[in-house]
């Protein structure tokens, strides 16, 4: 069955992968692609050197049209490496690795071609409170008036840490700036996908450049669909493209049968690049991410705050003709030991399933306001988690999904009761590109669909009934602890607590059914106690109210309706 979804994408909060090229005017598409260590590997957004707005002295710096590959090393070493000052170590066949500030761009990239550099890459700094961690700019020339040869590119704060954490390692970078005639391929909704909720993949799609010219080219662009058992399936188109133009191939649609791995591989007969999008037909399990090596994303501790202290990172995914039902979500978080307070409200990350498409048009929401919750769980930390640990918890009630729809999986956190400032790095991995949303990030209140920047996927999956996991997830509070009344309600709504125990600390926090904070307050030592709720500037409606206790969780629905 063909998807039918359109989206309504917001500006991306970390930018999807496109074509980006060396200098800003080329016509070529070059990836900057780090290709080992495999913890960092991927595709990385960049800026590169661009003309002033004055038109003096104009573009400047090579137009690219080949690969180029080296070992990242520091210019100087990793705390004065500004670029500023004549480079005196030997540079040859070396990606240059410099910082952004105290002189011009051209300077810097100057210095390390005269040093023997086959590239330089700049990292933005932390000076400009107006730029995040995934700011970009484009590279004015500057007061050298030497010809540039070599190419160079700004990279944002995010993509110079990953880079930073494995050289202060001591382990080797190895860089390229990579001329690709096939680009952008897709074929799969996620990575991984149950069986029972296959779709036919009516997007499978490359993008094919030309870089010639002068002269239209005819290449033969092949995906080669390979299923577990070894059954191939082929389909070639040939197709016109103009000198320094493109094209997008789009190929039949194909409807996986078999459990187990497939790859569709991406060719032509013009070149030698070749690109792969793999995917996995699972028995119970949703997944974007493409599995260990893991790593871990986050936002800056200013951008945390600045956004109330709360951070969201999820996945969307697509339920074939048979629905299904979800019971249980799984997500890592890198830093732990860092955020975890031995206070189990502070330590409460809320899973929450939300229906993209709750009115059935066909299209896919883009902000909260567009969903609808549908299923809750939680998770409390225990601080013994490892680094990146895939944590498992249970949907307090199955979910069941709706044929041939959109869901969206969000880890949500709230980190004002811990009061650390410190947001959590949430665990991703595998860059893969993916036709609808994959990867979905809620910070600075706003929601954004573009994923982030190395265009790795969250690792948040969504569970289906037959899932079995051994991890112990947040304990559920009993409906006898809890009762709501009356309900429904026309303005005034008591909710009265009894607890076995004592609970220094009690959280309530009341959403709409698209998830959005309407009431949120916390309160101390709490036991046996009823609380008292003005609802009377509620819309009628359905709505969910959350009750955080040290001795459990528990979500219930009331309606408003006068």
């Amino acid at each position: 069955m063909k998807k039918i979804f359109t989206t309504l994408f917001l500006v991306s909060f970390m930018s999807a992968i496109g074509w980006s090229q060396i200098n800003d005017e080329s016509p070529y598409p070059i990836d900057f692609v780090i290709e080992s260590p495999a913890v960092i590997s991927g595709i990385y957004d960049y800026s590169t050197m661009t003309a002033d707005a004055s038109g003096d002295p104009g573009i400047w710096g090579p137009t690219l049209a080949n690969d180029v590959r080296g070992e990242i090393v520091w210019a100087f070493n990793a705390t004065d490496s500004l670029g500023c000052e004549p480079i005196t170590q030997d540079l040859t066949g070396k990606m240059a690795l410099i910082r952004r500030g105290a002189c011009n761009f051209s300077i810097k990239i100057w210095g390390a071609e005269q040093a023997g550099a086959a590239g330089v890459i700049i990292v933005n700094h932390y000076d400009d409170a107006t730029q995040d961690e995934q700011s970009l700019v484009g590279m004015l020339w500057g007061d050298n008036r030497e010809p540039i040869t070599i190419p160079a590119v700004f990279v944002s704060r995010q993509t110079g840490e990953a880079i930073l954490s494995v050289l202060d390692s001591g382990e080797p970078v190895m860089a390229a700036f990579d001329l690709r005639n096939l680009s952008d391929n897709q074929a799969p909704y996620a990575y991984q996908t149950p069986l029972s909720q296959a779709i036919s993949l009516d997007e499978i799609s490359v993008n094919y450049f030309n870089e010639d010219s002068l002269k239209t080219v005819e290449p033969t662009v092949k995906a080669t669909i390979v299923e577990p058992d070894g059954t191939v399936t082929e389909n070639s188109i040939k197709v016109s493209v103009a000198p320094f133009s493109d094209s997008t191939i789009l190929f039949p649609g194909f409807l996986p049968t078999q459990l187990g791995m497939h790859s569709v591989t991406f060719t032509s007969d013009l070149n030698t690049d070749t690109l792969q999008s793999p995917f996995e037909m699972t028995e119970h399990t949703f997944a974007v991410d493409r599995g260990a090596p893991y790593t871990d994303i986050t936002i800056s501790n200013d951008n945390f705050v600045n956004g109330g202290q709360e951070f969201h990172v999820g996945s969307a995914y697509y339920p074939g003709p048979n629905g299904g039902t979800a019971v249980g979500t799984s997500f890592g978080i890198g830093n732990i030991d860092s955020i975890f307070t031995g206070n189990p409200l502070a330590d409460l990350f809320s899973l929450v399933l939300y229906d993209m498409d709750p009115n059935e048009t066909g299209v896919l929401g883009a902000t909260y306001d567009d969903f609808q919750v549908v299923g809750f769980g939680g998770y409390d930390m225990t601080g013994d988690e490892g680094e990146n640990e895939i944590l498992y918890t249970e949907l307090f009630d199955p979910v069941q999904l709706r044929p041939n729809s959109g869901y969206a999986v969000m880890v949500q956190y709230l980190g004002e009761t811990a009061g650390l400032g410190i947001p959590p790095s949430f665990t991703a991995a595998g860059a893969t590109n993916y036709p609808l949303p994959g990867t979905l990030v809620f910070a600075n209140s706003t929601l954004f669909t573009g994923g982030w920047n190395s265009n790795n996927n969250n690792v948040v999956r969504l569970h289906l009934d037959g899932f079995i996991s051994s991890t112990n997830d947040l304990k559920k509070l009993d409906a006898s602890k809890v009762s709501i009344f009356p309900n429904p309600v026309e303005d005034q709504l008591n909710m009265k607590l009894e607890l076995a125990e004592n609970s220094e600390i009690v959280r309530i926090v009341i959403t709409d059914m698209t998830g959005r904070h309407l009431y949120n307050q916390k309160f101390e030592n709490v036991r046996s106690q009823s609380f008292d709720f003005n609802v009377s500037s509620f819309a009628n409606g359905a709505y969910l109210m959350n009750v955080i206790t040290e001795e459990g969780f528990r979500v219930d629905k009331f309606v408003v309706n006068r």
